[in-house]
């Protein structure tokens, strides 16, 4: 496993940390910001502050659909 100053060389780099409710985005910054990263910052409310406002998530895939399992969805249904 690589540490994040083998991968991240530049202290300069945008960081976005991100976990489900923020708490443990919010330590990870501490970290990191510790370790002389300068431009680190946590998502807040974390994941599910992210989709309750749905707001658009993107991976190397391109854009993802969230879906709200909580809620019926007539799309899901079969």
């Amino acid at each position: 496993m690589d540490s994040i100053q083998e991968v991240c060389t530049n202290p300069e780099t945008e960081i976005i940390v991100y976990c489900g409710r923020g708490g443990l985005s919010i330590l990870a910054v501490k970290s990191l910001q510790k370790l002389g990263y300068k431009n680190v910052f946590s998502i807040e409310g974390g994941m599910i502050a992210w989709v309750k406002n749905e707001y658009t998530i993107y991976n190397q895939h391109g854009e993802m659909k969230v879906v709200n399992l909580m809620k019926k969805d007539p799309d899901l249904s079969s």
